[in-house]
């Protein structure tokens, strides 16, 4: 048997997706089992055991020069045609929501079955339609492969980076960017975050992808500040970490995935959709009431950080 499964939107959603896989592994032990993925989620499943190929593609609105385009979408193309032959039985669309190029993929899978959730946009090619639910997104990814009899058996988030460093093992790490901004903290209680935890130690190391911020916070607090180029690189220093405090984003998938205990600071994020579950690490999610990460009680923080340390 020949499944595709396409998880081909953000890191932290491909992540939730890992459990999922592995049970479906667990229920079809000898079948060849690919996926389709986006060259920013990829490294997610590059040393995933339980799949055999990834097809990695680039969107063509992470290119801005037209050049780049072309190539990416050359090179696309090229993927389409190769799962085109293979003449996949089953296609797993692991997406609540109509994705355009998740569609192609399944769509030219020529896949007797094309699994996925009932949503009106793409009705007209899923042959096996699965009841959407406001549920946990691992949950989720189970919903999905109910259809193939998959039942799930304790299995855990997964990810594993290519490189290990330890030069800062055992240290707490504070990793102080999300992209909206409900989500976010401001300079001064970052400030008074970090000044609690150096009460506690001077290890501890600071990450963020807007490096201008980073490097106020770092000024202000004398924190090391860690510049990284990609998530990628930031899970290679964190897989040895102490622990790690984050703003909601695709960092707070990958650490409890790698077995890093994690303390998470969600803001308007939906903590019953998205908290991370079934993880090998210790997890704990804050969020206030009003859905504003700026407006959990540092109290809170500061007696959850005393229960990592």
């Amino acid at each position: 048997m020949k499944i595709l499964l396409i998880r081909n939107d953000n890191i932290g959603d491909l992540v939730c997706t890992t459990p999922a896989i592995e049970a479906l592994r667990k229920k079809y032990q000898d079948a060849k089992i690919d996926i389709v993925v986006n060259s920013l989620n990829s490294f997610v499943v590059e040393n995933n055991p339980f799949l055999d190929k990834i097809y990695i593609y680039t969107k063509t609105k992470h290119k801005k020069r037209l050049n780049d385009k072309i190539a990416a979408l050359i090179e696309k193309t090229k993927i389409l045609y190769k799962i085109k032959k293979e003449k996949y039985d089953i296609c797993v669309i692991f997406r609540s929501s109509y994705s355009k190029n998740a569609g192609l993929f399944a769509k030219v899978s020529n896949a007797k079955e094309i699994i996925g959730i009932d949503e009106k946009n793409q009705a007209s090619f899923v042959t096996i339609k699965v009841p959407q639910k406001q549920i946990n997104e691992i949950k989720l990814c189970y919903e999905i492969l109910k259809p193939l009899d998959v039942k799930e058996c304790d299995e855990k988030t997964f990810f594993l980076p290519n490189h290990k460093n330890s030069l800062y093992s055992n240290f707490i790490f504070f990793h102080i960017s999300s992209r909206i901004e409900q989500n976010q903290l401001s300079k001064d209680k970052i400030c008074q975050i970090l000044s609690y935890i150096k009460t506690k130690t001077i290890n501890i190391i600071i990450t963020a992808e807007d490096s201008d911020f980073a490097k106020q916070i770092s000024q202000i607090t004398k924190v090391k500040y860690l510049q990284t180029k990609n998530l990628q690189e930031l899970a290679s220093y964190i897989y040895e970490a102490k622990f790690l405090i984050t703003l909601d984003g695709g960092i707070a998938h990958l650490a409890p995935a790698m077995g890093v205990d994690t303390l998470i600071l969600f803001g308007k994020t939906d903590i019953n959709r998205w908290k991370p579950i079934s993880c090998s690490a210790k997890c704990v999610v804050l969020q206030d009431e009003t859905k504003i990460a700026e407006n959990i009680n540092l109290e809170e923080i500061y007696s959850n950080i005393e229960n990592f340390l």
